[in-house]
Order: structure tokens, then sequence, then C-alpha cells
């Protein structure tokens, strides 16, 4: 044992077993193996996006069981959204946010800042929000990463 990890405790983690390290409080590093960011919270809350992780744990451990990559589907984005208020997703290499100023909904180019669309609320996003005109629940699924904040 290494003196970084004199205060964890060894563990397995919540998606794929693999050893990771926690602290006194049940949160800890990403797993090396999946990736997934140990945390109490996904614990105590299995099915909410946006603790420490996007996806859920449970939708996490779906997707490790598929051999799939740990991005968030489309559902998990707008939960994770709901809670923190703004998000980033990457789509044929070019990262794209998403922010709510006063209720509304902006998704636009992180880099160039260029607005995409405008939106009401957020159900009006999940329903009409497009990329290059293909709607965004339709590209999903070649998302390439999800994360929480602008950048």
């Amino acid at each position: 044992m290494n003196k970084d990890n004199l205060d964890k405790k060894e563990a397995r983690c919540d998606v794929c077993r693999q050893p990771v390290w926690l602290d006194q409080y049940g949160n800890g590093e990403k797993c090396a193996n999946c990736g997934w960011h140990q945390s109490e919270e996904s614990v105590n809350h299995p099915d909410r996006a946006g603790i420490l992780n996007i996806p859920s744990l449970n939708s996490a451990r779906k997707l490790y069981k598929q051999g799939k990559a740990l991005i968030a589907d489309l559902d998990d984005f707008i939960n994770a959204y709901k809670y923190y208020g703004e998000m980033e997703f990457t789509y044929n290499d070019i990262v794209y946010g998403v922010f709510a100023p006063k209720g509304t909904v902006i998704l636009f180019e992180s880099v160039s800042g260029k607005e995409i669309g405008y939106f009401q609320n957020i159900e009006e996003f999940r329903l009409k929000a497009k990329i290059n005109g293909i709607f965004l629940k339709e590209l999903w699924q070649d998302v390439q990463n999800t994360d929480f904040s602008i950048k």
C-alpha cells in the first residue's frame, strides 16, 4: 500500500467489481477498469444520474454488462442536467453545451459559442433539439462523451 492510500480502504467498483480505493465516506477514485467514479451517493440513489457520474449507477451496470462505454443515454443526460443546470456532450468530435438561463434551455457549440437551439423548457429540448437537422434523440447513440459542466 502506498502512502497516498493510508486513509483509504480497498473495495470493489460499484459497476465492474474490480478493486478500487474508497475514503471513509464511501467515495473514491475512478475505476481503472471501467471509469466509474465511486460515490456513496450513487449507491444510495442508483437511479439518479449526475452524482459524480453520468449515467446513473443502474444504467452504468447495464452498459457494462453489455460491453458498452459508460455514456449516459438521453434520459440520464437530461436528469443530470436537471440537477446541475448545465451539461455538455461530444458528438462527431464537437463539444456541445446545454444550459438554462432563467428556465429556458440553450444548446450551443462549446468552442465557438454558436447557438444551435433555444427551447422554452427541458421537455421541448428533449423533443425538438437538432444538430445538423437530425433530432438529438435520433443521434444520441453516437454521442462520445457526457459531462457535468461547460468548460
